[in-house]
């Protein structure tokens, strides 16, 4: 078994980077602590995830972990792009994880590229159409686009 690198969560208590959410790290792993224990009921969820206890034990364990190795703080990088996430979402896999704005961008300029209608695009990336033309349209110039498209291109080399 490979053992972690990073730790998930690193924010302080002065400066959270994250809400309690589906946006953070740990949702999905608190979303399957939740199912786990049967609660299928969302009127006392938290950010529409999961109860407090699995918020609590998720976060807990991951600190824990954090600890036990010695992990140093994630730095998140806003413009990193996960090539297998936009890979997966732009062939419309259904477990793929929310892509972030930036691999959302790549994901778009790669559609685009291959000649896909904003319907499609809109379909196979499950993004409203506004967000699609707002990333098309870049701007006045277009630039946002044409970078992500120069982005894509250089990933698939």
């Amino acid at each position: 078994m490979a053992m972690p690198t990073q730790v998930i969560v690193s924010a302080s208590a002065e400066q959270p980077r994250w809400g309690f959410d589906a946006s953070h790290p740990l949702a999905e792993v608190v979303a399957r602590l939740h199912r786990a224990h049967g609660d299928a009921s969302t009127t006392r969820n938290i950010g529409m995830v999961a109860c407090a206890q699995c918020w609590e034990q998720a976060i807990r364990a991951d600190e824990r972990l954090a600890v036990e190795f010695e992990l140093p703080a994630l730095d998140i990088d806003p413009d990193y792009v996960d090539t297998v996430a936009v890979e997966r979402a732009c062939k419309s896999d259904t477990s793929a994880v929310r892509l972030t704005p930036a691999e959302r961008r790549t994901a778009v300029a790669k559609l685009t590229a291959q000649g896909l209608t904003l319907n499609q695009i809109c379909r196979r990336l499950r993004i409203a159409s506004r967000d699609v033309r707002s990333i098309q349209g870049g701007g006045r110039s277009g630039q946002s686009l044409r970078l992500a498209i120069r982005h894509s291109k250089a990933v698939a080399r």
